[in-house]
């Protein structure tokens, strides 16, 4: 049997738009709490593969020295 799942990327930056390497984020589908946790690398960038479909997702990200915000999707 297939199973569908879908993925979420981003770029985590700061208010300046400067990227944000080693930040942890924390991605966690608001229906089940499960919940993801990844470090962005160099560039900022980070990649969660095979969710499951339809969400809605909840991401948090937080480095050292800066405040954290969440963004629904």
């Amino acid at each position: 049997a297939q199973q569908i799942t879908s993925g979420i990327q981003g770029t985590v930056r700061s208010e300046s738009g400067a990227p944000i390497a080693g930040a942890t984020v924390t991605i966690t589908d608001t229906r089940t709490g499960t919940s993801r946790t990844l470090v962005t690398g160099e560039n900022g960038t980070f990649r969660a593969d095979n969710l499951v479909t339809g969400g809605p997702y909840t991401i948090a990200a937080t480095a050292e020295g800066f405040e954290g915000q969440s963004v629904e999707n």
